[in-house]
């Protein structure tokens, strides 16, 4: 449910500074991401640079202070905990071996959704933190979709070429950042739209679905990125999927329809012949199967081959104690997620964390029918992107799927405690 700004503002109002920090850092991230190459002249170091190191060091002061409300400790958390353990104590052995501060950042950056992750335990316990979270990620994505429109209406392409096509990224370090606003987007409204429960305003609702989906379609056609068409697909789909269980036929007719005539009517379809034309050359045998996925294969089966060669007992917890050649690159580039978590972690860290993703799964039948589109999407969109790229490794994706993850581990009614938050 998104909040009108009155009450959104009212809401902020009333939360600790533990807590305002964080709405203002959600609030402003899509400014500070556009601007990630404006460096300072002496020390070299951009606002994106200052964020990544100063966010990570905010949550362990505030994780250390015990000045954030307590929570109850879950299976869940137990699982997640064993993962972060096994994942910092690798990373902190890799920067006794590469101490730069290159790899310093790197380091802090992948230890973010680990420690995010039990910060908001602390918080999202109420359904108006939820809400309230919700509406700051909304809102903050008038930036995006401004300069998006200044640059579209005035044909300014700061792009990059990629499979013969240009791959528009709109001043923004790659153009996975565009698509992560769009998506995020799209789910939150469409969730408002499932959570309505007037008649009257319904129509309202499915209108500003009804955007969304058409301001998603033109951002796809100008970034080119088959990964955040597949996920949009599917997302939608499963939304359409909701409405029919809820019982809109009519309407949810119309919006299908609506949506193929103007998919049809935008030449989607040529639109994406570019972006599947090497995988369909793979699968018909004119392309090795190592330049499938725009030649993430290949790359794959080195980083594994480099990893199997290790001891076996490095192989099962600890990959960074092997000392691993291309280690860094492992945990930084290998544009995949699973593959990435079995580098920092190994076998038992990449099961943990399967096993913690299968628990949000099956957190369903306690959970609000909206709030199950709203789980159920966030993690098609993490399960999915992780597949091609390495969705925790961009703090405002990280952001809003640990929100929604962690209420819905809190599956109870909140209660009220005298100091006006919220506590289970």
């Amino acid at each position: 449910m998104v909040y009108p700004i009155k009450k959104w503002l009212r809401w902020i109002r009333e939360q600790p500074w533990t807590f305002k920090w964080f709405i203002y850092l959600m609030l402003l991230r899509p400014v500070i991401d556009r601007f990630w190459q404006a460096k300072d002249p002496i020390l070299h170091l951009s606002l994106l640079d200052v964020t990544g190191v100063a966010v990570p060091m905010i949550v362990i002061f505030l994780l250390a202070s015990r000045q954030l409300p307590p929570y109850q400790f879950k299976t869940t958390d137990k699982i997640f905990l064993a993962v972060a353990a096994l994942v910092i104590s690798n990373l902190i052995f890799f920067l006794t071996v590469r101490t730069t501060l290159l790899w310093f950042g790197v380091v802090l950056k992948t230890m973010l959704p680990f420690l995010l992750y039990f910060y908001l335990r602390h918080w999202l316990v109420s359904q108006r933190a939820l809400h309230g979270l919700l509406t700051t990620f909304v809102y903050s994505c008038v930036f995006p979709i401004m300069i998006f429109i200044i640059e579209t209406l005035q044909k300014m392409d700061p792009a990059e070429l990629s499979r013969g096509v240009e791959r528009y990224s709109g001043g923004y370090a790659d153009v996975f950042n565009y698509s992560i606003y769009f998506i995020f987007l799209f789910l939150i409204v469409a969730y408002t739209a499932l959570s309505n429960r007037i008649k009257d305003i319904q129509f309202i609702k499915d209108l500003q679905v009804i955007v969304t989906t058409v301001m998603m379609l033109f951002m796809i056609m100008r970034i080119h990125h088959l990964a955040s068409m597949v996920v949009f697909l599917l997302l939608f789909a499963v939304w359409i999927l909701f409405r029919f269980y809820r019982g809109q036929l009519v309407s949810t007719f119309i919006i299908v329809n609506f949506f193929i005539v103007f998919s049809v009517g935008i030449q989607l379809p040529s639109h994406v012949r570019p972006l599947v034309k090497n995988e369909i050359a793979v699968i018909k045998g004119e392309k090795k199967v190592e330049r499938a996925l725009h030649g993430r294969i290949q790359r794959w089966q080195k980083m594994i081959d480099e990893f199997s060669q290790s001891e076996a007992v490095f192989q099962i917890m600890n990959p960074a104690f092997a000392k691993l050649h291309s280690y860094g690159y492992m945990i930084a580039g290998s544009h995949n997620d699973y593959l990435r978590m079995l580098f920092l972690g190994g076998f038992v860290g990449l099961f943990l964390y399967l096993v913690f993703l299968a628990c949000i799964l099956i957190i369903w039948r306690q959970l609000h029918f909206a709030r199950k589109f709203l789980k159920t999407g966030a993690l098609l969109i993490l399960a999915l992107f992780s597949i091609t790229s390495v969705p925790a490794m961009y703090a405002p994706m990280m952001y809003i799927v640990l929100v929604i993850f962690t209420y819905s581990i809190n599956r109870k009614d909140p209660v009220k405690n005298p100091v006006g938050t919220t506590v289970i």
